[in-house]
């Protein structure tokens, strides 16, 4: 502990010296990080980011509120996550600018060719739906909820494949439970690979399954490739997806509800289409890389100005 204040300590006779104006903390050990520094170098202008929803202990929400108080400005990626850390961590509303993220959209063109490969990799076959996802294998990511409604698929369209690049914890937890369904030939665990954002064009259909989410940037990837896209409702996805126009929303933890709707867009290809043109002028309005820096950038200059220390005199 003794070491964490010193290296503090250290970092803001730093930012007095070189005359800083404003720190920006992200993430929890970075935002308390950042406002603590702030407070010791005497910086006016403590600004900290908030990207998702938690289940704090009592630890992490005792030093979430402290980062909070301290922090002269909070930013959420979405409205839901204001509300959170509002209503759950006491931060004032005053406090609070909603900044929500964005993606690099690309050409949104897709190389046949590399998926027809990577189709023939995973031994899909030829004519098959592929339903897909990208998330790590935690609790917050819903993947029982992805499996079950495989099952109830199946049963249906027992050709549709379900596919979910990504790794964690969780991981032979969920291919246990494939196992215990029997999906092993409709459920595939590729793994972690590197450029999956390359790999979307792989899904006819994009699943966010979580139970919690402040803002899915593999959602926001996937409507970029025009994926038709489907989200539980939860944080901020319905601030992303515009049900039945630029995606669909289902309740958290009904795998039921995922499955019917999974299983109306994989018999209806021009729905598909429909819905994932959409989904990508969404991206390219409201969530590129382009309009998050221009939001970051108008929160900046609304920002007062401290008044420079004269010459020679500490901060």
């Amino acid at each position: 502990k003794r070491e964490i204040f010193e290296k503090l300590w250290s970092l803001s006779r730093s930012l007095r010296v070189g005359n800083v104006d404003l720190v920006h903390g992200y993430l929890r050990e970075g935002n308390l990080a950042a406002a603590l520094v702030g407070v010791l170098a005497n910086i006016k202008i403590r600004v900290i980011s908030k990207r998702s929803l938690e289940r704090h202990d009592r630890k992490q929400l005792a030093f979430a509120k402290v980062g909070n108080h301290l922090a002269s400005h909070i930013t959420a990626v979405s409205k839901a996550v204001g509300r959170f850390v509002h209503e759950t961590e006491g931060a004032g509303w005053d406090k609070l600018t909603v900044i929500p993220n964005g993606v690099r959209p690309g050409s949104g063109t897709v190389d046949d060719v590399a998926v027809a490969s990577l189709r023939q990799r995973l031994a899909i076959p030829e004519g098959s739906v592929v339903v897909g996802t990208v998330a790590r294998f935690n609790w917050k990511k819903g993947y029982e909820y992805f499996i079950q409604s495989a099952a109830i698929v199946a049963r249906e369209e027992p050709t549709v494949r379900f596919v979910a690049f990504g790794d964690g914890p969780l991981r032979g937890e969920m291919e246990a439970l494939v196992e215990q369904l029997g999906l092993q030939a409709n459920v595939l665990f590729v793994g972690w690979e590197s450029a999956v954002r390359s790999k979307l064009a792989l899904f006819d259909i994009y699943v966010c399954a979580s139970v919690i989410e402040g803002m899915s940037n593999a959602l926001l990837e996937a409507m970029a490739e025009r994926r038709a896209v489907i989200a539980t409702a939860v944080g901020g996805n319905p601030e992303t997806i515009l049900d039945g126009e630029t995606g669909f929303l289902v309740p958290a933890a009904d795998p039921a509800a995922l499955a019917q709707r999974i299983l109306a867009l994989a018999r209806d290809p021009e729905g598909r289409r429909a819905v994932g043109e959409a989904a990508r002028e969404t991206v390219l309005r409201d969530f590129s890389v382009e309009r998050m820096v221009e939001r970051m950038q108008d929160f900046y200059t609304t920002l007062p100005v401290p008044k420079r220390a004269s010459v020679g005199a500490s901060r």
